[in-house]
């Protein structure tokens, strides 16, 4: 019986891949992905931020995703663990508006 075996890799750093892997027949087929959108932004936020407690949560994360142009989605993940590092150091129950601004600065 004949098996075909798919592998699938993914990067964000093409580059610095080895030319051995992208020869032809190995990984020659590249399939870019934009980065989030507002809307993207906004509900890879929402997702992230559900484990920690958020002041004012839908106004707070749309904001934020308006203002995070340009951040894929693991930049926005860190960028969460970020706030609320900051907002534990301020001993405070929630993470505001101003965490998520201190940790994009």
């Amino acid at each position: 019986a004949s098996h075909q075996i798919l592998v699938i890799g993914a990067t964000n750093r093409l580059a610095a891949l080895d030319t051995a892997l992208t020869r032809p027949g190995r990984f020659d087929r590249v399939v870019p992905l934009p980065l989030p959108d507002s809307t993207g932004r906004f509900h890879i936020l929402s997702v992230h931020c559900r484990k920690c407690p958020v002041a004012e949560p839908r106004e707070t994360i749309l904001r934020v995703a308006t203002e995070t142009e340009g951040l894929c989605g693991a930049e926005l993940a860190n960028l969460v663990n970020e706030a609320a590092i900051r907002a534990t150091r301020r001993a405070a129950t929630c993470v505001e508006a101003v965490d998520f601004a201190s940790a994009l600065a």
